[in-house]
């Protein structure tokens, strides 16, 4: 079971859309750590908690959905979600810091250079 989750899916006879469906594997896994990440700043930084949570669990569903959408073989629909959702995630981080000078504004690159990614084919 453990295999099959953290492999990526293969669509024979597809290359193109299996090399796809992998590398948007990668990212969906590398983006597991972002929750984790979440409750490890809410613990150091308690006043941070309001904010950081709810955007910590949005992003678990969003990364299950995620799994199950890439698994039946829709990858751009996954892909797309992703990108949504990552703008969207760090848009809601930017606007609840209600102008307070903070590096977030940066992490908007990192949807930008996703969507080269997976939309650069």
């Amino acid at each position: 079971m453990l295999k099959t989750i953290f492999s990526p899916p293969i669509f024979d006879g597809n290359v193109e859309k299996t090399q796809a469906a992998r590398l948007l594997h990668q990212i969906i896994l590398a983006s597991w750590l972002l929750p984790f990440l979440a409750v490890v700043i809410a613990l150091i930084n308690p006043a941070v908690i309001l904010f950081i949570i709810p955007a910590g669990i949005a992003l678990v569903i969003a990364l299950l959905a995620l799994t199950i959408i890439i698994r039946i073989g829709l990858v751009d629909l996954a892909s797309a979600i992703l990108i949504v959702v990552l703008i969207t995630l760090f848009s809601y981080l930017n606007y609840i810091g209600a102008g307070q000078p903070r590096p977030l504004i940066l992490l908007t690159i990192i949807p930008i250079m996703v969507s080269g990614l997976l939309f650069g084919r």
